[in-house]
């Protein structure tokens, strides 16, 4: 309040000596241009030219707030601009959901023109054009959409990822990925798509040095993460086994694996077969009783029974003694009659054979009885365990008129 009495008694000041100072001197003032003049006091013509450069000044302002984008105006129009570029991309979305690809890209492209935010825009109109095979305008689209916003980086080397691994190139897809790799700790989905191009490169033992980065990153977790584990160690074992290396290579990279790999049955059946196919099956028992004596598994119990320790008598005789604890065991019945076999022992194999059959009817035992009977002389009853295993392998087969049903039923009744 005191201020601004001082102020109101500083403009009255200034505004008398003024009024002094143009009645003691009123000044004067002329201008001319052509034939016409103009007279006036110093002080009116300073008034006046107050009053102009005033009134231009509140013009431009008045212009300057009207055309410029911060103006009322400007935000008029970028509003409208908005909201059509927003409709553009609902419009956009949907159709190229719809899978119409053409009328996708132009939508996102005209919506692009106007938006504050046209990285989604590109990105999607790189997509329709990837989808109408236009490869040139899908890589412009890209480049449009890592240009339109400073940390559009990952965000379109993921889009390029996956567009190639779509197409097959998986060599591409995986430079593309190793580039974006460098933020995975931000980026975890990076990780999962290294994997779908290692698994279509068949590069196991690059997915298998990248499990530990799945695992840190919770990429793939609990059941997953192990059913990866053992496709990754299964194929590693299979790629040595196919390739120009020896046992001694397939032995040694089973060494390598971990505890936990070497106890899985499933891997154990791999490896068995494998050192099965190289001739090893000496080491393939042992593989086999080691893992069977700590964890039950039928799988391994048959292929037991197909490899030839180095005493076989003795493998006959831990197999009976399983028997102690499963009497009931289909398999491990097979598994009996076959080691009964390899030791030459005709009748206990084929007790085996008959109890195991008892039990379940499988394929394979009737293909066993019918092999041993054959040998025994006993074609009729082996050929009749031949046709029944026929018979199982084939389940699909439509209830139809035979000739002679009476006697396929007779034989179909005594072997069961």
């Amino acid at each position: 309040m005191r201020r601004l009495l001082i102020y109101t008694l500083l403009a009255l000041l200034v505004a008398i000596a003024l009024v002094a100072l143009i009645e003691k001197d009123p000044g004067y003032v002329l201008l001319s241009y052509g034939y016409t003049t103009v007279e006036t006091s110093l002080w009116v013509a300073l008034f006046l030219t107050m009053v102009v450069f005033l009134s231009l000044y509140l013009l431009l302002r008045l212009y300057s707030r009207v055309t410029s984008p911060q103006g009322a105006v400007g935000r008029w129009f970028r509003q409208r601009g908005l909201n059509r570029s927003q409709r553009l991309t609902s419009a956009g979305l949907i159709n190229f959901i719809e899978g119409n690809w053409s009328r996708a890209r132009r939508m996102h492209l005209r919506a692009a023109k106007s938006s504050n935010a046209p990285l989604v825009n590109f990105l999607i109109a790189a997509r329709a054009s990837n989808e109408l095979g236009d490869a040139s305008a899908t890589q412009a689209y890209l480049r449009e959409a890592e240009n339109s916003e400073a940390a559009a980086g990952i965000a379109v080397d993921l889009t390029q990822a996956e567009l190639q691994l779509g197409n097959g190139q998986l060599e591409d897809a995986l430079a593309t990925l190793m580039r974006a790799r460098k933020n995975a700790s931000k980026h975890p989905y990076v990780l999962r798509l290294l994997i779908q191009a290692y698994k279509g490169l068949g590069d196991w033992h690059s997915l298998a040095a990248l499990m530990p980065a799945l695992k840190k990153h919770k990429v793939v977790q609990g059941e997953q993460w192990c059913q990866l584990q053992s496709e990754i160690n299964g194929n590693i074992l299979q790629d040595v086994a196919n390739s120009a290396a020896d046992l001694d290579a397939l032995k040694a990279t089973w060494k390598q694996f971990p505890d936990s790999v070497k106890q899985d049955s499933d891997m154990v059946d791999r490896y068995v077969r494998q050192l099965h196919r190289w001739g090893s099956d000496s080491e393939a028992e042992r593989v086999l009783f080691r893992q069977l004596k700590k964890h039950w598994h039928d799988g391994l119990v048959q292929l037991y029974g197909l490899v030839a320790g180095e005493d076989v008598q003795k493998q006959l005789l831990i197999a009976e003694a399983w028997l102690k604890d499963r009497p009931n065991n289909p398999v491990l019945l097979l598994c009996l009659g076959r080691l009964s076999l390899r030791n030459q022992l005709w009748g206990k194999a084929r007790e085996y054979f008959e109890a195991s059959f008892k039990l379940e009817q499988r394929p394979e035992t009737c293909a066993e009885l019918g092999r041993l009977l054959a040998s025994l002389k006993e074609i009729e009853l082996s050929n009749q365990y031949f046709q029944k295993g026929l018979m199982l392998s084939e389940r699909g087969l439509p209830t139809l008129p035979q000739p002679e049903q009476h006697t396929l039923a007779g034989v179909q009744n005594k072997v069961s």
